[in-house]
């Protein structure tokens, strides 16, 4: 199990995703620069965060979210830079 914290950095609001998922080796490329590392899709995870299926788009990008990644145990397993 991963825990996400993502937050927004128009409002620094910080929200919480579990994924059940473990981490993997080479994970950190996936939301760095991979799929994951768009603002496009962490916003998704962070409205299904606070429960919310997202309704709104969000434009490409890489600075309207931050990250930070712990496994179960606080492990830190990927920080973005700007954390």
């Amino acid at each position: 199990m991963t825990i996400i914290y993502i937050r927004k950095e128009a409002t620094k609001e910080v929200r919480t995703y579990t994924d059940p998922h473990p981490w993997e080796a080479g994970s950190d490329y996936l939301w760095s620069d991979g799929n994951y590392g768009c603002d496009c899709n962490r916003h998704l995870f962070f409205e299904r965060a606070a429960g919310h299926e997202p309704n709104e788009d969000c434009e490409c990008g890489e600075e309207a979210y931050m990250l930070r990644i712990e496994d179960d145990s606080g492990k830190e397993l990927y920080r973005d830079e700007r954390w």
